[in-house]
């Protein structure tokens, strides 16, 4: 006989959200962006179109906004109070 399709205990399926065995996806269609997390990505996508992933020990993004310092390794990146001043680069010890 025929059974209407039902989700497994630990499965949830909407129009927008997905859990299942294989990750997680969450999706908004009136923005086209997405977040995947599996055991192969923790990736965000905008129109199909990856714009940040987390893998092992690297994280790849298509763009940056940095709202005050930045440090990279030995190196500390600080804006002054207006862009016309510049930016300060200080090296750590």
């Amino acid at each position: 006989t025929l059974h209407k399709w039902t989700p497994a205990p630990n499965e949830i399926y909407t129009a927008e959200v997905k859990i299942d065995r294989h990750g997680i996806e969450v999706s908004n269609s009136s923005s086209a962006q997405r977040t995947v997390i599996n055991n192969t990505e923790f990736s965000g996508y905008y129109n199909d179109e990856k714009i940040f992933s987390l893998n092992k020990d690297e994280t790849i993004t298509k763009k940056t906004t940095v709202d005050g310092e930045l440090t990279v390794g030995k190196t500390k990146f600080v804006p002054m109070a207006t862009a016309s001043q510049g930016l300060n680069i200080v090296i750590l010890d």
